[in-house]
């Protein structure tokens, strides 16, 4: 379901003195932290949309408005929060969007309404009663509990304000978001010579008869179905690959040679090693089955048949079985185009950007078309325009550095620069928690990583191979339960690097954050969340297989 964030924003803020949504807070405004909210659910996020039918129909006539507009483009739903409400608890949106339509019994402006509504609404913004909960009796939506939600009335609430909390998801569940908000590249075709690596998007069909004809599986004699019984039977010329014969006479046995044509009347092959050859004769002192040692044409595949699915990639020996197949074009996802800006002042100091290479090195084994740009210094203005710059042409822009909440950490206001959602600001996972993921109006992922490389690594292998898979039209990857020696008790995903075997598994020495030795014995990650001793195991590069 293709879902829009809508922000209200077009109340009067007659308590509140001036222009609510631009009220600062913790150095943003209120309607960036109330679009923070709701971005991690939605497809694409909108502001400032007209009231319908007309102004001054409070709440209501913006989501009538919201309701319309979403409509027009195509989405299925809409997810509504105010930007007075710069902080929701995590769990709040995805239970509107599961039991949709719904609304918040705490802040009833925040909801999940399905597009079909927008008629009944306007509707019933004819009648006096135009509360959010007449509506949500009219509608027979469901109202959601929730903890108690902070609204900013007066200057003074910003003040006593908590600071706002990210919603940052769970492990697994940022990985469904990742997947959720990428599509998958165009079709284009190529010729099959070129297509190693690449990933199929249709059924690609045979068609050649495979084998070609009715062919010898072994070195032997070919004999009619009449002189399988026995006998004395004179030798023929041999038959060897390639040739085209004359049909078999009975009485005729003839040499012929694996891979050879079977000649018209030829029922079966007897092998050499069970051959008694005298001379020019073959005598056959007991009956031969019929059928023995030949490859029947088309028995592997024949013109129709669909031998590969979509979402496949082409290896050597799947390319091999193809020409075999007789198939000269294939069509596949276009290659992804994928640009990596390194971030950080230190990059130009002397110390070495290691992230850079490492990533475009994964991504590259995977057959991607990969830019590696110079590194950015800590620059707000340099970061959002290198990442515009690697806008005009990549299908997925990754950055490395600045994604946490420090002084010289300009990623995530970058990111908002150059017009992009952030779907998740932070994971709940170690390492890597401070990685954000966002998409353009146009629908490019950006993937923020952090600067630390083992943090980066672990980023990019499950969220950045994540996004590949999609832009691909892959499935999932799908991981191996397995239980762990270990009970971590920290409250998060625990990504872990092991060597894989029987029974319990535990990290490997020197598993920490700053430490790369163990990448360099490592064969796959384990994830385990707290408190479990039970946890799933990946390969420790994602060969898209």
């Amino acid at each position: 379901m293709k879902r829009l964030g809508v922000v209200l924003a077009g109340g009067r803020s007659s308590r509140f003195g001036s222009d609510k949504a631009r009220a600062m807070l913790e150095d943003r405004p209120l309607i960036d932290h109330a679009r923070d909210t709701i971005a991690p659910f939605v497809d694409a996020m909108a502001t400032d949309i007209p009231d319908h039918p007309a102004p001054g129909l409070g709440p209501l006539g913006g989501l009538c408005g919201a309701l319309r507009h979403a409509k027009a483009r195509g989405f299925d739903a809409v997810v509504v929060t105010a930007c007075d409400i710069p902080q929701l608890p995590s769990d709040v949106v995805p239970k509107l969007i599961d039991a949709a339509p719904a609304f918040l019994l705490e802040a009833p402006v925040v909801g999940c309404w399905p597009v079909g509504l927008a008629d009944q609404l306007e509707a019933f913004l004819g009648g006096e009663d135009r509360s959010m909960h007449a509506w949500a009796r009219a509608c027979a939506a469901t109202g959601i509990a929730s903890d108690p939600i902070r609204n900013i009335n007066r200057p003074s609430d910003l003040t006593s304000a908590p600071k706002p909390k990210p919603n940052r998801p769970a492990f697994f569940e940022a990985i469904a978001a990742v997947e959720h908000h990428v599509a998958a590249l165009p079709i284009e075709t190529i010729a099959l010579t070129d297509a190693l690596g690449r990933v199929t998007s249709a059924p690609v069909q045979a068609r050649l008869f495979h084998p070609a004809a009715d062919m010898s599986a072994m070195d032997g004699f070919v004999l009619t179905a009449a002189d399988c019984a026995g006998g004395d039977l004179a030798i023929g010329d041999p038959i060897f690959a390639g040739d085209v014969s004359a049909p078999l006479p009975p009485g005729t046995a003839r040499p012929i040679m694996t891979g050879a044509i079977i000649p018209a009347g030829g029922a079966t092959v007897l092998i050499k090693e069970r051959a008694t050859v005298d001379g020019d004769r073959l005598h056959i002192t007991e009956p031969v089955a019929t059928n023995m040692n030949i490859r029947r044409k088309g028995e592997d595949a024949a013109p129709g048949d669909e031998v590969l699915g979509p979402g496949r990639t082409i290896s050597a020996p799947m390319l091999g079985a193809l020409v075999a197949y007789g198939v000269e074009t294939i069509d596949v996802r276009r290659r992804p185009r994928i640009a990596i800006i390194p971030t950080g002042d230190e990059l130009g100091s002397g110390i070495i950007d290691v992230n850079g290479p490492m990533i475009a090195a994964l991504f590259a084994e995977t057959g991607a078309a990969v830019t590696l740009s110079a590194p950015v210094p800590d620059s707000r203005e340099a970061i959002a325009g290198a990442i515009a710059a690697a806008l005009a042409t990549a299908d997925f822009v990754i950055t490395t550095g600045g994604a946490s909440a420090g002084e010289r950490d300009h990623i995530p206001d970058a990111v908002r620069d150059v017009g992009a959602a952030i779907h998740f600001h932070g994971v709940r996972m170690r390492p890597g928690k401070p990685v954000l993921f966002a998409t353009t109006p146009g629908g490019v992922p950006i993937l923020g990583l952090p600067g630390n490389p083992v943090a980066a690594l672990v980023g990019c292998r499950f969220f950045g191979m994540a996004t590949l898979r999609r832009l691909l039209g892959l499935p999932s990857e799908a991981g191996r339960a397995v239980t762990s020696a270990v009970l971590p008790t920290n409250g998060v995903a625990n990504v872990t690097r092991v060597v894989a075997g029987d029974g319990p598994i535990s990290p490997l020495p020197g598993d920490r954050p700053h430490m790369m030795r163990s990448l360099l014995t490592a064969d796959h990650w384990m994830v385990q969340l707290s408190d479990t001793e039970q946890a799933t195991l990946f390969p420790l590069i994602d060969r898209l297989g």
